[in-house]
């Protein structure tokens, strides 16, 4: 076989190699419900990891399996509207949350199947504000719980949400801020050990989360996730 130098930030099919106890590892802690931070330096292939672990899980047939980018999102509500945009595929998610965007949201959600991506994030960001994201977050969850077969949830980039939650445009720790990220990293919490036998998170970043989490004396919502260490 030919190894062949791939750009872009993740590999795929022949591109991906000498990865199997990695893998089997993972899918290892999956079938055991467990929350897993995948920790490494940088480059190491993170997201290349969690995309074949997902592409194998769906491939098997036992979970639905959902890849979300967290990566330009700056709120609790951008997050949430995030994770339900990548789980527009699971079968009865949308006929479940048919009114979580309010009272024009019957015709969207008839029609879910025909719009693009773009397009359903907008319909869904404008039925969000800050009061409502944890209220419809709490009904993503529960309907994700809801599916025929059990569900893994990756999270890429969710450090750098947590570091803009936290940090803002000019890097400074505010009281509010502290609030802010403290909430969302509850509601989290809150959910996935709600629904841990329904939803496993596999969570990744191209930075660390444990190092944020320090900063602002929040690491103890760190503890749901066994974290996973990829080697060079």
């Amino acid at each position: 076989m030919t190894l062949r130098k791939a750009g872009g930030n993740w590999v795929a099919g022949d591109r991906f190699f000498d990865r199997e106890v990695e893998i089997e590892a993972l899918v290892e802690r999956v079938e055991d419900g467990t929350h897993t931070l995948v920790t490494a330096q940088r480059r190491m292939g993170k997201t290349s990891l969690v995309r074949e672990l997902l592409r194998r899980l769906e491939e098997q047939g036992d979970f639905e399996t959902v890849f979300v980018d967290l990566e330009d999102c700056s709120t609790a509500a951008d997050a949430v509207v995030e994770i339900a945009a990548a789980s527009r595929h699971i079968r009865g998610l949308w006929t479940r949350l048919k009114t979580w965007v309010g009272r024009s949201s019957t015709s969207t959600m008839d029609r879910i199947d025909e719009l693009g991506v773009s397009e359903l994030r907008v319909k869904l960001r404008a039925g969000i504000d800050a009061g409502r994201w944890r209220t419809q977050g709490d009904a993503l969850f529960a309907s994700l719980a809801a599916s025929e077969r059990p569900v893994v949830l990756a999270i890429d980039e969710l450090p750098i949400l947590v570091n803009r939650l936290l940090k803002g445009h000019d890097y400074e720790i505010t009281p509010e801020r502290r609030q802010d990220t403290d909430g969302f990293l509850s509601w989290l919490r809150k959910n996935a050990q709600a629904h841990r036998d329904r939803v496993r998170l596999v969570v990744s970043g191209s930075v660390g989360l444990e190092p944020i989490l320090e900063q602002a004396e929040l690491s103890a919502h760190a503890n749901i996730f066994a974290p996973f260490e990829l080697r060079p």
